[in-house]
């Protein structure tokens, strides 16, 4: 996932939202506004922070961080998904003077294959702007002599609040080779911000799952007892017993000791009530109906509901966690806090 957030702080419950909903192995972030030492992250994630982007790796993920020499705002990690591929989170400001060169020396330092994500702030028609502007055009320039893929689909990444305009300026960029390993979609909500996050979803076979584990909680031991005793008293003492033995008392713990999926479940946010449900759906509608009729007073109704929508689930949040501290007491088991 990538998201221009706005401020790491500021749309946090926002991103836990977003991770309980799709559980990505890799989250890529621009305008955290937070320092290159800071140890803010999220629960099962490890982050690396780099001027104004942010790159947090599922735990689940083996990942190694690669140091840049640049002026630009990137941040880049080598990560084990369904192959090896490098990722680097970029923010270019729209003020910033940026030259070829500078993202040129960004590309040459990311080892082969590489996915460059984040919020380039260039217009071009070619990713679905009405005109191009230089920095468009530099970017397009970029991609053409490096052989790169663009993932965009020409749909709006970016809401102006003050013009109430739509614009395409995060882009999603490849290398050939895993251009076609990738779904790319635009989240239907801003969560707060005024970039839309983007959703890479990886279409290949997904290697990083966690080995299944025997559930033994709920094993059906009298079953297993009786099938060991069918099955494993008549075995032969031969040259393949250790064999025999083996394959068939896996057959039967598979047949009466269930197992875990495998998958890694994104947990679910305890403080998230009907109220926040209820002011989410409502900035979602308001949002629709902006896009239907872009008008100044229904561009107003939803500035007002985002905002509603960011005080109820930061206030829900609060809430939930002093109610779980007043609960704690020197009774309390430790493995529970």
């Amino acid at each position: 996932m990538q998201w221009n957030c706005r401020g790491f702080r500021a749309n946090y419950e926002e991103l836990g939202l977003l991770v309980q909903k799709y559980n990505p192995k890799v989250i890529c972030l621009q305008e955290t506004f937070l320092p290159i030492d800071s140890t803010t992250t999220l629960k099962n994630y490890t982050a690396y922070h780099n001027r104004s982007t942010s790159i947090l790796i599922h735990n689940s993920v083996h990942h190694t961080p690669i140091s840049l020499n640049t002026p630009l705002a990137a941040t880049a990690i080598r990560v084990t998904l369904h192959k090896v591929v490098t990722i680097c989170s970029i923010y270019l400001p729209p003020k910033q003077i940026i030259q070829l060169s500078d993202l040129d020396t960004v590309l040459s330092q990311l080892p082969s294959p590489n996915i460059l994500l984040g919020d380039l702030n260039g217009a071009n028609r070619l990713w679905g702007s009405t005109s191009n502007n230089p920095r468009g055009d530099l970017i397009e320039t970029f991609l053409t002599n490096n052989n790169l893929c663009l993932f965009n689909d020409k749909s709006s990444t970016f809401l102006h609040s003050g013009h109430g305009t739509f614009s395409c300026i995060d882009l999603s960029i490849s290398e050939p080779s895993l251009f076609l390993d990738y779904e790319w979609s635009v989240e239907g909500d801003l969560h707060g911000s005024d970039h839309f996050p983007i959703i890479l979803r990886n279409t290949q076979p997904d290697t990083t799952q966690n080995p299944p584990k025997w559930k033994m909680s709920k094993a059906d031991w009298t079953h297993f007892e009786s099938l060991c005793l069918e099955k494993l008293t008549t075995l032969p003492i031969n040259d393949t017993a250790i064999d025999d033995f083996t394959t068939t008392i896996s057959y039967i713990a598979d047949q009466c000791i269930p197992k875990t999926s495998g998958k890694s479940i994104a947990r679910r946010n305890p403080w998230f009530n009907d109220g926040c449900k209820e002011a989410i759906a409502k900035r979602k509608r308001d949002l629709r109906h902006f896009k239907h009729e872009p008008t100044s007073n229904n561009l107003d109704t939803f500035k007002i509901s985002r905002a509603k929508a960011r005080r109820t689930v930061r206030q829900a949040r609060k809430n939930s966690w002093r109610d779980y501290v007043s609960r704690l007491n020197h009774r309390t088991s430790p493995k529970s806090v």
